[in-house]
C-alpha cells in the first residue's frame, strides 16, 4: 500500500488516522492540531498531536521519498503517493501557523456505471476496458449503436449536438 511510504514518519496516533479507511482527508495544521474529514464533516481528532520539529521532518522524509524538494526557499509541497492519494504541504510564510500537512486518501475508486447512476457523469461518457483499441470499440455493435445515439453538452449558455469521437 501507498501509505507505507509514509506511515514511518509519524507517531502513532498519526499513523492510525492516515491508514483508517473512514477517513477521506487528514489535516495536520501545525500547533493548531489535527483535523479530520469522515462523511464529509470535519471534526477535531482529540488526544493526536505531533511537534513542528518533527513534522517538518517528516515533511522532508516524505519529498526526498517521491523525488521531491520542500524548502524555506521553495516552501509548497503538492506530490500524489503511488495510489493516486494526495499530500500537500506548506512552510511558513505561506502558512502563518507553522508547517501544515494534508493528505487527501482515496480509499475507494468508482466504476464509470457508478458515476453515471450517481448522476456526476452523464450517458455520453462511455465505459471502455483496458487497453484501449479504437478498432475493437468502432467495430462492436454496441459501440455502433451507442455512437449512433446523439448526446446533448452545455457550452455556456447554449446546447449543441455532441459527435461520437469512435
Amino acid at each position: 500500500m501507498s501509505f507505507d511510504l509514509i506511515l514511518p514518519f509519524f507517531p502513532e496516533p498519526l499513523q492510525e488516522l492516515i491508514l483508517d479507511s473512514t477517513i477521506a482527508d487528514l489535516c495536520i495544521n501545525g500547533t493548531a492540531g489535527v483535523f479530520v474529514e469522515r462523511d464529509g464533516v470535519m471534526g477535531r481528532a482529540e488526544g493526536v498531536s505531533i511537534g513542528e520539529e518533527q513534522l517538518t521532518a517528516a515533511i522532508q522524509q516524505i519529498a526526498r521519498i517521491l523525488g521531491k524538494d520542500i524548502t524555506e526557499q521553495d516552501p509548497i509541497l503538492d506530490t500524489r503517493l503511488p495510489n493516486g492519494s494526495r499530500v500537500a504541504a506548506l512552510y511558513k510564510p505561506c502558512s502563518p501557523s507553522g508547517v501544515t500537512v494534508t493528505i487527501r486518501k482515496f480509499n475507494r475508486w468508482f466504476t464509470t456505471r457508478e458515476l453515471m447512476a450517481m448522476g456526476t457523469l452523464n450517458r455520453c461518457a462511455r465505459p471502455c476496458s483496458p487497453p484501449f483499441s479504437t478498432a475493437a470499440m468502432s467495430s462492436s455493435p454496441a459501440a455502433q449503436a451507442l455512437a449512433s445515439q446523439p448526446c446533448l453538452t452545455r457550452s455556456s449558455r447554449t446546447s449543441r449536438r455532441a459527435t461520437a469521437w469512435w
